[in-house]
């Protein structure tokens, strides 16, 4: 199969043709490069929807509440519940090869390729990347803070992504040299500044909710219900509990989120009900891409 980047291929469809590719079996990569088109044409829309958002000033956590942004809130979310997908036993064995290599340190290169396009002005497939980095940081700390749902309850979390937007772009911002410099690990200073910064921040809630016994309650409540549905798997973790939002969302809403699970809001609705009627909100799931996440992190030296 020719792997040759095209004459004009985005810089999208170079990242995922030179690094993505190879990670997958042979078999699966004639597939995937048939696609690479249409990936890198959505792509670009999504960072064009990126792009509008940073010109309007918006924070990405403020952007991806809103329904002209519906594809960045999509991604946000989508990645958040991929966490909590049941993985066939074959998935499982590729995904625990590639979690491994990654902890060793192996895509070091791939990551310092992927900063130096995000610092490009002016550029969706730059800003996309920038919004998908910003995305891996949070990712990264729900699965550090996965079995201590508190600082998800308490806001604390949310006020450390919001910080690591502000170091990501300071660090975009920076010397392209230090970014490509070989000993330098980019998303590992953002994960580690974002976690320290959350530790602060839960710190002080912790501390001032102890005079507010009303608002502790809720805090404590939201984190008993939060620590049910990460037990879930990850269609009925959304069917309970969507994600964070402005306000009530309805079928409708949590639908136009969720598309990968609900075709429509009355299959919402039914499988709630069934999920009900089941106690399934009580049931805990196993095989998930958290599980094999917490495996090879515990395996790991």
């Amino acid at each position: 199969m020719n792997t040759a980047p095209a004459e004009h291929e985005s810089a999208v469809a170079t990242v995922l043709r030179q690094l993505v590719l190879p990670l997958f079996p042979a078999a699966l990569r004639q597939d995937i490069e048939t696609e690479l088109p249409i990936i890198a044409l959505q792509a670009h829309q999504v960072g064009v929807n990126v792009l509008v958002a940073e010109s309007k000033g918006l924070r990405f956590s403020e952007a991806v509440m809103r329904p002209e942004f519906l594809a960045m809130g999509r991604i946000y979310f989508g990645a958040s519940n991929l966490l909590q997908w049941q993985l066939p036993p074959a998935v499982r064995a590729l995904v625990r090869d590639l979690l491994g290599r990654a902890f060793n340190g192996d895509f070091e290169s791939a990551r310092r390729l992927l900063f130096a396009i995000a610092s490009r002005k002016d550029d969706p497939e730059a800003a996309l990347l920038r919004f998908l980095l910003w995305v891996a940081v949070r990712i990264n700390l729900l699965v550090l803070t996965w079995r201590n749902p508190g600082p998800e309850a308490r806001g604390s979390l949310q006020e450390a992504v919001d910080h690591a937007e502000s170091t990501l772009r300071a660090l975009l911002e920076g010397s392209r040299q230090d970014l490509q410099a070989a000993d330098f690990r980019p998303l590992h200073v953002l994960v580690a500044d974002a976690l320290v910064q959350l530790r602060i921040y839960d710190q002080l809630v912790a501390d001032g909710l102890l005079e507010v016994s009303s608002e502790l309650y809720e805090i404590v409540t939201n984190a008993d219900a939060l620590e049910v549905v990460r037990s879930l798997d990850a269609k009925s973790a959304v069917m309970f509990h969507p994600g964070e939002s402005e306000g009530p969302m309805g079928s409708q809403q949590i639908t136009d989120r969720y598309p990968q699970w609900f075709p429509s809001a009355n299959a919402l609705e039914q499988g709630r009900s069934r999920a009900l009627r089941k106690r399934l909100t009580v049931r805990s799931a196993t095989n998930r891409f958290i599980d094999v996440v917490q495996e090879v992190m515990g395996n790991c030296p």
